[in-house]
């Protein structure tokens, strides 16, 4: 895994309320952001890395790194992904 994807994982994590996930809009839309910059500074990922970091961090629950990795695999194919 890239060292710019970790630290960019880290940031989501110390800036989103675990509890909640992603299901919040601000959180939400904080990972639609770090999404964009990945993909601005060129940093390679796969999807399922998203969800495999996740969930051996312990940090995030196991539904809500599926939706990183669902929402990682629109932005590795080239989608739109709407904010809220």
């Amino acid at each position: 895994m890239d060292p710019r994807l970790l630290v960019e994982l880290e940031t989501l994590l110390a800036n989103i309320n675990l509890k909640t996930g992603i299901t919040n809009s601000f959180d939400y839309n904080r990972c639609i952001e770090m999404f964009e910059k990945l993909l601005q500074q060129g940093v390679p990922f796969f999807p399922e890395d998203f969800e495999d970091w996740l969930d051996t961090s312990g940090e995030l629950l196991p539904e809500d790194a599926k939706a990183v990795r669902k929402m990682a695999e629109k932005f590795a194919a080239g989608k739109k992904v709407r904010r809220r």
